[in-house]
C-alpha cells in the first residue's frame, strides 16, 4: 500500500503544482490566511477534477482493450477521446481548449514563481545581483 500511496501523491503533486507558487508568498498581501485559502480551494477543486476524470475515463472503458491491441487502448483513453466519444467533436474541442487554458495558466503561475526565486537568491547574494530588482511599476 505504501508504494500506492507515494505514487498518489507523486500524481496529485505533478497534477497540482502549488508547491511553485511558495516562491510568490511575499506579493500577497495576508499570506497567512490568503496562500491556506487558496491552497484549500485548489485542492478541492483539483480533487472534484481528478475524480471527475478518473470516473469519466472507467466509466466510459476506455482502457478496456477487448479486440483492441493495448497501445490503441491507451489512445482512446485521452480526455479530447473520452469526451468524443461520450458526447461528440465539439466536447472533444471544448476539452481541449479548457487544457490550453489551464496549460496557460500553470505556465504564467511557474515563471512568476521562478522569477520571484530568482530574485530571491540574488537578494541572498547566491544569484547574480541584477536578479535583485523588483519593477513596482
Amino acid at each position: 500500500m505504501a508504494p500506492t500511496g507515494r505514487a498518489a501523491m507523486l500524481i496529485f503533486w505533478s497534477f497540482f503544482g502549488w508547491e511553485a507558487i511558495a516562491c510568490l508568498a511575499p506579493e500577497f498581501h495576508r499570506p497567512e490566511h490568503d496562500i491556506i485559502r487558496a491552497t484549500s480551494g485548489a485542492v478541492v477543486i483539483v480533487g472534484v477534477l481528478y475524480f471527475g476524470i478518473a470516473l469519466a475515463v472507467v466509466g466510459t472503458h476506455s482502457y478496456s482493450t477487448g479486440e483492441q491491441m493495448a497501445d490503441q487502448a491507451m489512445n482512446n483513453a485521452s480526455l479530447a477521446q473520452v469526451m468524443s466519444n461520450t458526447v461528440g467533436i465539439n466536447g472533444a474541442i471544448i476539452t481541449a481548449f479548457i487544457a490550453l487554458i489551464i496549460c496557460l495558466g500553470t505556465t504564467n503561475a511557474f515563471v512568476a514563481s521562478i522569477s520571484r526565486l530568482a530574485y530571491s537568491l540574488a537578494h541572498e547574494k547566491v544569484a547574480p545581483s541584477w536578479l535583485d530588482h523588483i519593477n513596482e511599476d
